[in-house]
């Protein structure tokens, strides 16, 4: 089980544990399971069976069997639904999945490696998550830590992407000054290695020199919330931070709730939404 912020890397890890391992001839297998309806995502994980349902033309393998001696990465696992999650715990016990609309069970030879940024504990207290599930899950948990807390690694992470800017685009930028890596290492990155990632590739478009200097990089890094010599606050780009559009929502939701302390109501007029739409939205996120 890997946890840590979104953002991290956590798939990076995972595609290094299966990288180094003896299944690394084997394929590496990805599914989001917050970006897949509760609806699909039993027949995405285990396959089906021609005919099972009115659409089903073909036979199609789930993930379980395409990573058939590889690796699985099941990406926001505490996103899954209570249902996906107790099939889910029967295959990992089992080792054998059941096609929808099939009458065979099929065994399955694979790692499984999940990922959440969610406090499972907290889940499971709350009851959205199974405590069985977490502990077959939970052989040997990795943390990653944010990127603020490791500011030693933004040196070498940064240099891994201007190498492959430089293999893939043709990118004239050779390294970074000490002036501007010390900028680097005092923001709080908030998107973590995602937001450094889409810093990098933003400094390929528009640095020109071969040294990225202090004025290269973006205001949002440079100083949160700094005045420009006009006088006037500079505005910090969202996409800075590198979170897709259901994290940010995520996100807001969360940091209105935590002020009002719980309060609907109150947290529904600082978003400036219905309390039924803030309730829906809750149930979304498992808020």
């Amino acid at each position: 089980l890997i946890t840590g912020d979104s953002g991290t890397g956590k798939e990076l890890f995972a595609h290094g544990i299966h990288a180094s391992s003896p299944r690394a001839r084997g394929p590496f297998v990805a599914l989001n399971c917050a970006g897949i309806p509760e609806h699909l995502l039993e027949s995405e994980l285990f396959g089906y069976h021609q005919g099972a349902f009115t659409d089903a033309k073909h036979s199609k393998p789930g993930r379980f069997q395409q990573a058939e001696g590889g690796t699985l990465f099941l990406d926001e696992i505490g996103e899954m639904s209570p249902s996906a999650q107790a099939k889910l715990l029967r295959v990992l016990e089992s080792r054998q999945v059941d096609p929808l609309g099939d009458t065979r069970s099929i065994h399955v030879n694979i790692r499984v490696i999940a990922a959440t940024n969610e406090d499972l504990p907290a889940q499971i207290k709350a009851g959205r998550f199974r405590l069985d599930l977490y502990y077959r899950l939970n052989v040997y948990q990795l943390r990653i830590p944010p990127l603020r807390e490791r500011p030693e690694d933004l040196e070498p992470i940064l240099t891994s992407f201007l190498e492959a800017a430089r293999r893939d685009h043709g990118c004239r930028i050779k390294g970074i000054t000490p002036a501007a890596l010390a900028i680097l290492q005092g923001h709080d990155w908030p998107g973590n290695v995602r937001e450094l990632h889409n810093v990098v590739e933003g400094l390929t478009i528009t640095c020109k020199d071969e040294m990225i200097q202090p004025d290269h990089l973006p205001a949002s890094v440079r100083s949160s919330g700094s005045e420009e010599s006009n006088g006037e606050v500079e505005k910090m780009s969202l996409l800075a931070f590198g979170l897709s559009a259901q994290e940010m929502e995520k996100k807001l939701l969360k940091e209105a709730l935590d002020q009002t302390g719980g309060n609907i109501s109150e947290a529904s007029r600082l978003l400036k939404i219905t309390r039924n739409t803030l309730r829906y939205r809750m149930a979304k996120y498992h808020l």
